[in-house]
């Protein structure tokens, strides 16, 4: 796999979340590689903070979610941060939609469920459909067996390969 964030400059990385209502056009990001299954980003945090100074992110669109390992200002490992997410390419514009549910695995491999209270109300307020809620569910459950069975580190590996030459 060949890195190479010239190649995608004309693309533009778009974030729809519904809880806040918001799509926000990820301008500073930096897309290093993109197909149908593997799209890899560089990024700082968007507004600065003290913990979190960027990360490096890979999307998996077949499997439903994002891991991005997740770096403090200092450059060491906060955590391994994986949203739950569904994301569509149309020519040179990738956009993903949250679908709220996150999970934190930290440097010592303990997890967090994060947001799934957040879920259950857009569920309620119908802000997600039924279709949303199933393939969240069913990300969810791919996610945590990759955990769970070891497999989550081949999902990470094009994350350490670019962090090698960032």
């Amino acid at each position: 796999m060949t890195f190479d964030a010239e190649q995608f400059r004309s693309y533009a990385l778009y974030r729809r979340r519904y809880i806040p209502d918001e799509c926000v056009h990820l301008k500073k990001d930096c897309i290093w590689y993109v197909s149908d299954d593997l799209i890899l980003t560089s990024w700082k945090a968007i507004r600065p903070r003290d913990d979190i100074g960027g990360g490096i992110s890979a999307f998996y669109p077949k499997l439903g979610f994002r891991i991005s390992k997740v770096f403090a200002p200092d450059g060491s490992l906060v955590h391994w941060y994986n949203d739950i997410c569904s994301v569509r390419i149309e020519d040179s514009e990738i956009h993903y939609t949250d679908l709220l549910l996150d999970v934190i695995v930290d440097p010592d491999g303990s997890l967090h469920l994060l947001d799934a209270d957040e879920y259950a109300d857009a569920l309620i307020e119908g802000l997600i459909t039924k279709e949303e809620a199933a393939a969240a569910m069913h990300a969810l459950q791919r996610l945590m067996n990759a955990i769970e069975d070891g497999s989550f580190k081949e999902l990470a590996a094009p994350i350490e390969q670019l962090q090698q030459i960032l």
